[in-house]
């Protein structure tokens, strides 16, 4: 369920300074969830959050990680559309997967909780759920997320190395999953088995 929410930027300012002292991650706190239009102010340009479900638990059946729940009181009112208009990346994610008819969507683990937020749009609109699957991210020595952004090696760099492309692909292949506990792919078998 889709619900219009308007709050003021002092107001969650505030509850985030509060969640920092705390040493507390900051959760938006619903106030606004059940508020009838008539009582929001008028002069704010609202954001539009997804009603969450706050009962129960969902479970994700990962491909890689096998099930997975998580209470649903722990994911927030989350937004969907900025006071701008414009859609946030979970909306945007989701809806752009089902128009491409996505079938398997295989990420970093930390994009799980977002996995665990689309799931919920998934179902607000009557859409089959796909195949989800989470792996374990590549890390820099120094114990960093890898990213583009963090002089990343290219295939070139690698050869020169003496990493050979057919190593490369396989490790990629065989990261964070054990097809059939086999350990070396050929290029073929690759493109066959994915």
């Amino acid at each position: 369920m889709l619900i219009n929410v308007i709050v003021l930027t002092e107001e969650i300012e505030e509850q985030k300074k509060r969640a920092r002292q705390k040493k507390l991650p900051y959760i938006y706190n619903r106030k606004w969830r059940d508020m009838p239009d008539s009582e929001a102010p008028k002069d704010i340009k609202p954001v539009i959050r997804f009603k969450s479900k706050i009962e129960g638990s969902t479970v994700l059946k990962d491909l890689v990680q096998g099930d997975v729940e998580i209470d649903n009181n722990t994911i927030e009112d989350f937004i969907i559309l900025r006071n701008d208009g414009t859609p946030t990346y979970n909306l945007s994610a989701t809806v752009d997967d089902h128009q491409m008819n996505m079938t398997h969507i295989i990420r970093g683990d930390d994009h799980k909780i977002n996995t665990f937020k689309q799931m919920q749009i998934y179902l607000a609109m009557n859409w089959d759920l796909p195949k989800f699957a989470h792996i374990p991210l590549i890390h820099t020595i120094e114990g960093k997320k890898l990213s583009k952004r963090d002089n990343a090696s290219t295939l070139d760099d690698y050869s020169k190395i003496g990493i050979m492309p057919d190593a490369l692909r396989n490790y990629l292949l065989r990261l964070g999953w054990s097809f059939e506990d086999k350990e070396i792919f050929t290029l073929d078998e690759s493109i066959r088995t994915l």
